[in-house]
């Protein structure tokens, strides 16, 4: 992703899974969401949790942290969905998943843009 940090491909893809199987709108190749920090605990801590039960696989437990980094990501880039609750508001209910508070050492506000193929 932008700015050199790297989220693990297999945590990308069980969040837009588990968001396909809960239901929640729009695609994980376009604007994905609304995603609102009040559901996070039960998205990360549930909705992952069943969907890994199925598919035989146990939940990352650095999954929180991966998406601190990810909703970062579609915010900066203007990817995030605008109905979504503000950036800080996710950031803090991941943290309160379990994901470490990492601010400090990260800028979570501009990120470039895709880089051209």
């Amino acid at each position: 992703m932008a700015r050199g940090l790297s989220v693990p491909a297999d945590h990308v893809a069980l969040w837009a899974a588990a968001a396909a199987c809960d239901g929640a709108p729009g695609d994980v190749d376009g604007v994905t969401g609304p995603w609102l920090a009040a559901a996070l605990p039960t998205f990360v801590g549930s909705t992952v949790g069943a969907w890994c039960a199925l598919a035989g696989c146990r939940p990352p437990a650095d999954l929180p942290d991966s998406l601190r980094h990810l909703y970062a990501f579609l915010a900066g880039s203007g990817r995030l969905h605008h109905g979504s609750d503000p950036l800080p508001e996710l950031d803090a209910a991941l943290v309160s998943c379990g994901a470490p508070d990492v601010e400090a050492h990260l800028e979570l506000t501009t990120f470039p843009g895709p880089l051209a193929a």
